[in-house]
Parts: structure tokens; C-alpha cells; sequence
């Protein structure tokens, strides 16, 4: 119902818009906005207390005049331009490339009691790996001054990447042998077979590069 109110009322608001706004627009002195109430009640009781309040607060007072004219503002401070002056307490950076740090982070100059280094949580495994007997976690508790329970549950859940790389054999026989079984052919046939295939490379090889 307030939809089909608002359509209906829309042409009247639109009714010789422009003439209306010509009119407001050319008028010397805008019409003032009405106050509130208790606005014109303050206003009132002032007028009623000092008949002159609207007379001598909208005129001009010399002395206060005079006296603004001798106050002069004055800086003596630093030079504006700090911005390519250093700071000691926060030092820019020298060099911006990146360092290559140790194990990929880090390690501080300082570290607080009752924590360690990566690098050192790496020297307590290898300590303890080579003799658990005399690194248990009670010596390495008190060597890096640790909590036991910190050292047990570290050496329990944490271990050091192992390389395992497999067995090669660099003989070229027994290798051909491994792959002749492989594929139940004889040695001698794949032998002869790698040979037709790298004659067959070279003969494209030489095609091309002539």
C-alpha cells in the first residue's frame, strides 16, 4: 500500500520542479532554518536579563583585537627534515639481501633459560644418539637447562632425517645379468640388442647433423 502511495505522489513532487528550484536559487537570502524550542527559550531569558547581549556579542572588540595582532608563534625545535637523519635506537637495514641463515631460520644472539636453539635441539638428538647411557635426558635436561619432561617427550616424538640410498652395483656384467633375468633373456641378446640400438641413434644422429 506504501509502494502504490509513494508512486501516485511522485508526479506531484516532480510538478514544475525546475521553475521551483529557479525560484529558491535566486533568492537574495536564504531562508533561515526554524530553532528548537529551547533555543528560543535561551534566547529569550538572555534578552531578558541583558538587552544588549545580541549587540555586544556580534560586535567587534578592539582591545581583544590589539592584543591578538602582538601574539606571535614561534618554533625552536628540530629541523623538518628528520627523515634522512638515522635513528640509533632504530637502525635501518644496510642491505636489504637476504642472508642465507642456517637451517633456514634465525638463531638469535640470546636465547632465555629454559629454551633452545633448532641448532641445538639438533646436537641434543646426535648427543643422545651416540651414547644414550651417558646422554640420557637427565644430563641433557641439565646441560641445556631443560625441564626432564620437555627432553623425554623431544627425544620420544622427535627423530633426525635418515638418507637411506640403494645399493648400486657399478658392474656393467652383472647389471645386464639383473635385467636379463628380469626380462628371461639371455645376456648375450640384450647385449646385441643395445648395440642395434645405438647404431640406429647413430644413424639418425649423423642424418641430421650432415
Amino acid at each position: 500500500m506504501g509502494g502504490l502511495i509513494a508512486k501516485l505522489k511522485r508526479p506531484l513532487r516532480k510538478f514544475n520542479i525546475e521553475n521551483r528550484a529557479n525560484a529558491v536559487l535566486s533568492r537574495s537570502k536564504p531562508i533561515p532554518a526554524p530553532k528548537p524550542a529551547a533555543s528560543i527559550k535561551q534566547l529569550q531569558l538572555a534578552q531578558e536579563l541583558n538587552p544588549e547581549f545580541l549587540k555586544d556579542h556580534y560586535q567587534k572588540n578592539l582591545k581583544l583585537d590589539e592584543r591578538l595582532k602582538n601574539v606571535y608563534v614561534t618554533s625552536i625545535g628540530p629541523g623538518t627534515n628528520t627523515l634522512n637523519q638515522p635513528n640509533p635506537d632504530r637502525p635501518l637495514p644496510v642491505s636489504r639481501i637476504t642472508e642465507h641463515f642456517e637451517f633456514g631460520f634465525y638463531i638469535p644472539d640470546s636465547v632465555p633459560v629454559g629454551k633452545i636453539t633448532l641448532k641445538e635441539i639438533f646436537q641434543l638428538f646426535v648427543l643422545h644418539k651416540e651414547d644414550t647411557v651417558k646422554n640420557s635426558s637427565d644430563i641433557l635436561a641439565k646441560k641445556y637447562k631443560l625441564d626432564k619432561e620437555t627432553v623425554d617427550k623431544l627425544l620420544e616424538y622427535y627423530k633426525l632425517y635418515q638418507i637411506i640410498l640403494p645399493k648400486r652395483d657399478d658392474d656393467h656384467e652383472s647389471n645386464l645379468k639383473r635385467v636379463a633375468k628380469e626380462l628371461e633373456i639371455y645376456p648375450e641378446e640384450l647385449e646385441e640388442g643395445t648395440k642395434k640400438e645405438q647404431n640406429e641413434l647413430n644413424k639418425i644422429r649423423d642424418k641430421f647433423l650432415k
